[in-house]
């Protein structure tokens, strides 16, 4: 088996990757005769990629990507100022972030996530509390947006966190 990313440089088009997965045919002896597989171009992914890199990491307040699919949740180092996360990367996220909700708050975050994932509403604005450091609990406020797949079944959600104890809000 083989596969590869294939960087090349189009001059017309600029740079493009490729990806390559296949088999190697041999003769009796063992040396290669030739191989077979399929070529996808995967540009589109591989800069949308590196978007949303530029975008969590650039960003003067925190941001977040939540893949609902994959159970992933990116967030971007700004949210050190507010927390004490081990990773920049949640994962398993529905378990990981749930715990980092105050166990008071966490219905409430359940039913306030209710309308967008249930395909009421793709917008969101949330406010509780999270544990901050040595526990002390910190009030954000979560704002985004719902992407959907073609089944209208939510499958990615992005937005920033704002820390209200540091606006002066609570």
């Amino acid at each position: 088996d083989m596969h590869a990313i294939i960087r090349m440089h189009n001059p017309s088009q600029g740079v493009a990757y490729l990806q390559y997965h296949g088999k190697t045919a041999r003769d009796h002896s063992g040396k290669n005769e030739f191989l077979a597989g399929t070529v996808v171009d995967i540009t589109g992914e591989i800069q949308a990629r590196k978007t949303n890199r530029l975008i969590i990491e650039g960003a003067t307040e925190c941001v977040f990507v939540l893949d609902l699919q994959h159970d992933t949740m990116q967030l971007s180092p700004k949210i050190r100022d507010i927390l004490p996360v081990p990773s920049l990367n949640l994962r398993p996220a529905s378990e990981v972030f749930l715990e980092m909700i105050y166990v008071e708050d966490r219905e409430r975050y359940l039913g306030l996530m209710e309308p967008l994932l249930s395909g009421e509403t793709d917008d969101y604005s949330l406010e509780f509390r999270l544990y901050g450091r040595g526990g002390k609990p910190v009030w954000i406020a979560m704002r985004g947006t719902c992407e959907r797949d073609d089944t209208g079944a939510p499958s990615m959600v992005a937005g920033s966190v704002f820390d209200l104890d540091s606006m002066g809000e609570y």
